[in-house]
């Protein structure tokens, strides 16, 4: 429909500084990926997988999308101010989902009958994600950056019910905090070529949303990738001087 946010890909014209690009496909922001051109499909060839386990990243493409849809947050007036502060920005911490799922980074799905673990790769750092299955979230669970997940299978799709998150000034995505009230729910099911994985979140917080907010994006199968090596910590006193030459 006329005025539906969408990512583009387009190679330029390679005879000069033409006016022309040729289109290759679009995303928009169910995640979904539309070649222009049947030939364009060869520039995405992936294998299939056999399940969701393996190795995943969703494309630069699929990326752009995603940061689209959290920018469209219904967020409330107080999560606006927040953001304005950049409160986060530069801050040495790796921020929870949504932010970190969508990123266009490595991360791998590892399944086995008690528990699902997620493993992302982000900048150099390493979230594990441990999914406790056919579960139910205990009393009194001490609050974390990452929550306290339970799962369970709906048919094919994978079902990540979290709570428990610690308060985090970036936990609903670029400096709009999150409170000790936010809810997700994350389903995550193979498409049916089996060369992409769907991913959906649903968040809820009642301080900074006015009502919940879903997100969609893919992954693609990328059994071709491995995890970089852990680098170095975040530099706190180099974070501090980044975070002194912000505009104030």
């Amino acid at each position: 429909m006329p005025g539906t946010p969408v990512v583009m890909r387009a190679n330029p014209n390679k005879d000069g500084p033409g006016k022309q690009v040729r289109i290759l496909d679009v995303t928009t922001q169910d995640g979904a990926i539309h070649p222009f051109y049947e030939s364009n499909t060869r520039n995405r060839t992936l294998a299939e997988a056999k399940s969701l386990e393996g190795h995943w990243a969703p494309n630069r493409a699929a990326l752009g999308a995603a940061f689209g849809a959290m920018a469209r947050f219904p967020i409330t007036p107080e999560a606006r101010t927040a953001q304005q502060k950049l409160t986060a920005d530069g801050l040495c911490f790796v921020e929870p989902v949504p932010f970190l799922a969508v990123l266009d980074e490595m991360r791998s799905i590892q399944i086995s009958k008690n528990e699902v673990v997620l493993h992302f790769e982000n900048s150099g750092d390493h979230v594990l994600r441990t999914v406790h299955m056919n579960s139910k979230h205990p009393a009194n669970v001490k609050p974390s950056r990452h929550g306290h997940s339970i799962g369970h299978w709906e048919g094919d799709t994978l079902v990540i019910d979290t709570t428990d998150y610690e308060p985090n000034a970036s936990g609903l995505g670029g400096n709009v905090p999150s409170s000790a009230r936010k809810h997700t729910v994350e389903r995550l099911t193979l498409t049916p070529e089996r060369t992409r994985l769907r991913y959906e979140i649903t968040v809820e917080d009642p301080v900074y949303l006015t009502k919940p907010a879903t997100l969609t994006q893919q992954w693609d199968y990328r059994p071709d990738l491995k995890f970089s090596p852990r680098s170095e910590a975040c530099d706190n006193e180099v974070a501090a001087r980044y975070r002194a030459s912000l505009p104030k």
